[in-house]
């Protein structure tokens, strides 16, 4: 072998020994975003990264779609005609800094929400806030959006006021936050550090409605408004429609500052990718490669998908190893990044026994202590209790379920829902009473007229006679999906609160002051315990990458001093 061929040969292998083996969990925006942020702080071939989802990264949803993701609650279905219907999250707020980025940095465009399919003018006809037994709250039949704004402002009156003002602080002290996660000089070990440096944690501890009386708008329109006429309570119409429609959940279950985020879609430009949101899945992993490429030439094939998924992970001071639904090894790792909900992720997270390597149990996640004269532990384990601390009841516990249904021939039963012949609006949202008069539906929003598309949010999977009851007799279900089940679930349920747990969830390094790297487990969803949005994901992922990179050394600094072998 010639001499320069063989010097080049050492110094890749010396190059690529060096790099760090990261393993990503779950293939929606929080994975596939972090493997972007990555990549902007490793430099060279530090990085090897391989994600795991057992589905296609951002591919399309069809009727033949059936593999169910580790990861994703971003889903946007192709029907056969090429019209393209968001399942899940919808939204893209003109205040979401994060992804509006990775729209940017893809190449992709922004469009009006509800607009990615075919062409349908004159669509947005208004929406109506339905309260059950053919009584309509509230209507914006046939408005332009200014008259809507002012119809709104008036039937709501200084409520609407008073909400808004409201909204539009924690809407600031939020991107504040945006900012700081941007300044490549700070971080945070935990959405509760995000929340106390803006002074938002307060509105993560309480409901929306309990935080609606502190502002003086009460959860029942007072009488005396009753007698001015077209009077109508923010609280039981508008706010508890938005709330229902985006996380299923009432105005006592949602916390204060998600509510304020479900409200601002009233007033806050929003749009969706055109081509469809799921763009910004392959559009986040695709960037991912070409920049690691770009940095690691000798070796373009350092970040990957597998297609499988994982339901074992055994953690130890080395790091960790994964094991498949078979018990098949997939690999091993340095690092492991959780991206998709404790709860749904469907994963036994173990650890070797500190007496016995060949004995396993339960890893201690979201419960880090220090060896010191506090605790019983041993001078010489690992950091942890022996025995497991369990994580917060609120991260634990199971998503709120949401079923979505697409039917076609359907024609909105006027009479059903006590609306005027000549009027069919876009969208009928329900109030809490609503919502249980109609069997749990949240929305109904008409995708097609000329084909009688609507897309449907319940609680629950919908009879095909209760749909003939809101469509009409020649209905037929065109595709349901169903987030739920005991893994399973669209959105966390808040119960009044948004209690969560630090990013870092297990390190089987503390304690030994920066000799080991290895062994982490980071959380990424932890942000969305409190409010769920793309945007939270996105959020997510940059303060792990963060984390991440400091651990690494991969020239980041923060601005505190912190810095990898503090105890966390």
């Amino acid at each position: 072998m010639p001499c320069l061929q063989w010097l080049f040969l050492v110094l890749l292998r010396t190059r690529l020994a060096d790099s760090h083996r990261v393993a990503v969990i779950g293939g929606g925006i929080a994975g596939t975003f972090i493997a972007r942020y990555l990549t902007d702080y490793a430099s060279g071939c530090e990085l090897e990264l391989t994600l795991y989802d057992p589905s296609a990264l951002g591919e399309y949803t069809t009727k033949t779609t059936s593999t169910e993701g580790q990861g994703s609650r971003v889903a946007t279905l192709k029907l056969d005609d090429g019209r393209l219907i968001e399942l899940g999250a919808s939204i893209i707020s003109e205040s979401f800094a994060f992804i509006r980025e990775m729209v940017l940095a893809g190449n992709l465009s922004l469009i009006p929400p509800f607009q990615t399919g075919l062409d349908e003018p004159g669509l947005d006809t208004g929406f109506v806030i339905y309260d059950g037994e053919k009584k309509t709250k509230f209507s914006t039949a046939n408005m332009t959006s200014s008259e809507r704004k002012r119809s709104i402002a008036f039937r709501y009156s200084i409520d609407a006021f008073l909400f808004t003002r409201a909204m539009n602080d924690a809407w600031f002290r939020f991107q504040t936050i945006q900012a700081l996660l941007a300044d490549e000089s700070s971080v945070f070990l935990s959405p509760q550090d995000m929340w106390e440096a803006v002074g938002l944690e307060p509105l993560t501890q309480m409901s929306i409605a309990d935080y609606g009386k502190s502002l003086w708008v009460p959860e029942k329109l007072p009488w005396w408004r009753e007698i001015l006429g077209n009077q109508g309570s923010l609280q039981e119409e508008l706010l508890s429609a938005v709330n229902l429609v985006n996380y299923n959940q009432d105005n006592r279950a949602v916390n204060a500052l998600t509510g304020l985020a479900s409200f601002s879609v009233v007033s806050t430009p929003s749009y969706g990718v055109e081509g469809g949101n799921v763009r910004l899945i392959s559009s986040a992993w695709e960037q991912a490669q070409q920049k690691q490429c770009s940095s690691c030439p000798e070796d373009c094939s350092r970040i990957k998908h597998i297609q499988e998924r994982v339901s074992t992970v055994v953690g130890s001071l080395g790091g960790f190893e994964l094991y498949n639904d078979a018990g098949s090894l997939l690999g091993n790792y340095d690092i492991i990044i959780l991206a998709t909900p404790v709860s749904m992720c469907k994963i036994d997270f173990l650890i070797q026994s500190h007496i016995d390597d060949s004995v396993l149990q339960p890893m201690p996640l979201g419960k880090l202590i220090e060896n010191n004269d506090d605790t019983n532990v041993r001078e010489d384990h690992d950091g942890h209790a022996i025995l497991p601390r369990s994580l917060p009841r609120a991260v634990r516990q199971s998503y709120t379920p949401v079923a979505t249904t697409i039917v076609r021939n359907g024609v909105l039963q006027a009479d059903y829902f006590s609306l005027p012949n000549d009027f069919i609006p876009r969208s009928v949202y329900m109030t809490a009473h609503g919502k249980a008069m109609t069997n749990n539906v949240t929305a109904i929003s008409q995708v097609s007229a000329s084909e009688g598309i609507y897309k449907v949010f319940s609680s629950f999977p919908l009879s095909k006679e209760l749909l003939a009851e809101f469509f009409g007799p020649s209905v037929r279900v065109e595709y349901e999906k169903f987030w739920g089940g005991r893994h399973g679930g669209a959105t966390p349920d808040y119960e009044g609160s948004g209690e969560s747990t630090e990013f870092l969830l297990f390190d089987a390094a503390i304690g030994f002051q920066g000799h080991t790297k290895a062994g982490a487990l980071y959380y990424t969803s932890a942000l969305e315990h409190a409010v769920a949005c793309m945007e939270t994901s996105a959020m997510g992922a940059k303060a792990v990458a963060k984390l991440v990179a400091m651990r690494f050394e991969w020239g980041f600094q923060s601005k505190s001093g912190f810095g990898f072998g503090d105890e966390l």
